[in-house]
């Protein structure tokens, strides 16, 4: 791999600068190294970029319920869900999931914010008084029982004139779109986002953007999807990550480390997950979140590709995110003594 891109470098830089690879030009070796190894990724995925661009603006949620579809958002998760609930497998969630549907079925895709979790911390609150606790699947011959009621009898369970449902409503529109989906540097982060074993111990991050933004700096958490040689969490590779899926706006101040991620609530720590049951802190979650994604969709709607350089494992058998970074690296160690 390191041959076929040092061929590619000297390929393009001969053909531009007339069969003479300068390079005080450019700069130093190692910017070279960086700027080439980005181009070779762009270069390869030029024919997925087009694809993935014309999906940007596109609702696939309402491309995938067709005659379904309509302006009540929660029932719309609703009819999704359990038609997505009819299969099984990669080929099935290829073609169902809505993760996927953004990406071209790359398996890699995941919600940014699940959309059932605030479902569910709303719901459970307003109809605390009666009792009622909603459950997205349930173990009993019905598993939709609950997913209809609240398809069929929104206002029922969920009131438009409460505040905290009126927030759900603004959410939810937003969690159809583009600006709430992410593509994984590996797939088993995406369960690992919801629950993850640390040190022998189960721990729940609930798909909360702080602990995902937080947890990835961790060796032993989801940094474990973003090691370098060295084993340990390669940072510029997270950082990559970071600003590739623009997530920039879950630090505080522009500076992407772990101890200026924003906080889901006042008083919680970014690097601890909560199940939020109390009215106030779902609310102030939900105003998270919104302005999370508003800012999101304002970023793709002003790019005319917002998915332009992700690295896609296995294109035509190439690079894959991980591989990227190692070509970096390595590139960078073997022109160190050139400086």
């Amino acid at each position: 791999m390191i041959l076929q891109v040092l061929t590619w470098i000297k390929r393009e830089h001969n053909e531009r600068k007339g069969n003479s690879f300068q390079i005080i030009e450019y700069g130093s070796i190692h910017n070279i190294c960086e700027r080439t190894v980005e181009e070779y990724g762009s270069f390869k995925l030029q024919k997925n970029d087009r694809q993935k661009g014309e999906k940007t603006m596109k609702n696939m949620m309402k491309e995938y319920l067709g005659n379904e579809y309509t302006d009540n958002h929660l029932r719309n998760f609703c009819l999704y869900w359990m038609k997505a609930a009819k299969g099984y497998g990669d080929e099935w969630r290829a073609k169902n999931d809505l993760d996927c549907l953004y990406f071209d079925g790359d398996l890699r895709a995941d919600t940014l914010m699940s959309a059932w979790t605030p479902i569910k911390w709303v719901a459970d609150f307003v109809n605390s008084e009666s009792g009622i606790k909603f459950y997205k699947r349930n173990g009993s011959s019905d598993p939709d029982h609950y997913l209809r009621l609240l398809a069929d009898e929104t206002d029922k369970y969920l009131p438009p004139e409460h505040s905290l449902v009126k927030l759900l409503n603004r959410f939810l529109v937003l969690a159809e779109l583009r600006c709430n989906f992410i593509l994984l540097p590996d797939r088993k982060m995406n369960c690992a986002r919801y629950k993850i074993e640390i040190n022998g111990r189960e721990v729940g991050l609930f798909d909360e953007v702080p602990a995902t933004l937080s947890h990835i700096f961790d060796r032993d958490s989801l940094g474990r999807y973003f090691l370098g040689e060295s084993g340990d969490v390669n940072e510029e590779f997270v950082i990559r990550w970071i600003k590739r899926e623009h997530l920039e706006m879950g630090f505080e101040d522009g500076d992407i480390d772990k101890s200026h991620v924003r906080s889901l609530i006042p008083g919680l720590d970014p690097h601890e997950a909560k199940w939020l049951k109390d009215e106030e802190e779902i609310h102030t979650a939900l105003e998270y979140i919104i302005g999370f994604l508003e800012k999101r969709l304002e970023v793709f709607a002003n790019e005319s590709d917002p998915d332009k350089e992700k690295m896609d494992v296995n294109l035509d058998g190439d690079l894959s995110e991980a591989e990227y970074v190692r070509i970096s690296d390595t590139l960078k160690k073997l022109c160190a003594n050139v400086n």
